[in-house]
């Protein structure tokens, strides 16, 4: 794997319970370096954990996503190129996004914002 680079992470709680941990890896570099180390870490979490279930190929505003379903916990990754879209707005600095999911927490609380931001 190439160096970590600059990192940020944080977590995610839902009703007092831990849900998910996430990380932007690569932050501050090249658009290039943040979609080569994208592609890095996405064949190294297939080599760990299989094929993903999903998986979004890179276009000219995007770096692309994957998304792993295990048992316990879902993985997903989305590459941010620093592209700006048609419309002006900005896709994001460059870096990956990196987040774990404990599925009996995570689910439940996408399920509640799925049902109240409809």
């Amino acid at each position: 794997m190439p160096d970590w680079g600059a990192a940020r992470a944080g977590w995610g709680t839902y009703r007092d319970e831990f849900a998910d941990i996430f990380w932007f890896l690569w932050d501050g570099e090249s658009a290039a370096d943040v979609l080569r180390a994208a592609g890095e870490l996405a064949r190294a979490l297939t080599d760990a954990f299989g094929d993903p279930r999903e998986v979004t190929e890179a276009t000219q505003y995007s770096g692309g996503s994957w998304w792993w379903q295990l048992e316990q916990h879902s993985i997903e990754m989305y590459a941010y190129s620093g592209a700006v879209n048609p419309d002006g707005y900005p896709t994001g600095s460059p870096c990956v996004q990196l987040q774990v999911d404990l599925r009996a927490v995570a689910e439940p609380r996408e399920s509640e914002a799925r049902r109240t931001h409809r």
